[in-house]
């Protein structure tokens, strides 16, 4: 098994080198995949994230969303590397975090135990739920009470390329695992094995 850091500079270089229109490609079919699923027509309240290079694009999801009368919420990065989830409405004014991503401005912070589903960038992810992220552990800090098996909401779903689907990605106690990896071609509930 690779280690996560030779993983990660590996599957970036492979999604920095994709074409715009590959990735609209992906993400339109991702797109269609998502709206699909009965967990988010359930969902009325849905963390997103603002797309970075070569990730999934989540604009029109949070179109559909918006059209859906569904609510969105962006991360916005706290002290302490906390991430919060900040309201998104098409009025939202953002500004550019140290990681220079947008984020909202605003103070409508949703708590991450009363989202319903959360839509969560990656850059790897196997066939057990694991997935390998920028190395910063936001995600894996805010959700970190999905530990508790008896906590099921939010439902975690991973945005990917096929591409970025390794064999195994070394998992540590704190990493939170993925409900569901939508991709280009399909829909990956994770195999349930001990870690």
């Amino acid at each position: 098994m690779q280690d996560k850091n030779t993983q990660r500079l590996s599957l970036l270089q492979q999604r920095k080198a994709l074409t715009k229109q590959v990735i609209a490609d992906h993400s339109t079919a991702i797109c269609n995949q998502l709206i699909n699923l009965s967990e988010f027509q359930k969902s009325q309240m849905i963390g997103v994230y603002w797309p970075l290079t070569g990730e999934i694009d989540t604009h029109s999801i949070i179109s559909k969303c918006w059209e859906l009368a569904k609510v969105c919420y962006l991360p916005k990065i706290g002290v302490n590397f906390q991430m919060d989830f900040c309201r998104y409405d098409k009025g939202t004014i953002l500004k550019i975090n140290q990681m220079k991503i947008p984020e909202p401005i605003n103070k409508e912070i949703l708590p991450p135990t009363d989202l319903d589903l959360v839509l969560i960038p990656l850059v790897a992810f196997d066939a057990t739920g694991h997935r390998l992220g920028f190395g910063a552990g936001y995600y894996d800090r805010c959700f970190a009470f999905r530990k508790n098996l008896s906590i099921a909401k939010p439902w975690l779903v991973g945005l990917a390329h096929s591409f970025q689907e390794v064999n195994a990605i070394h998992s540590d106690p704190w990493d939170v695992n993925l409900d569901l990896v939508l991709t280009e071609k399909n829909l990956i509930y994770p195999i349930n094995l001990v870690s």
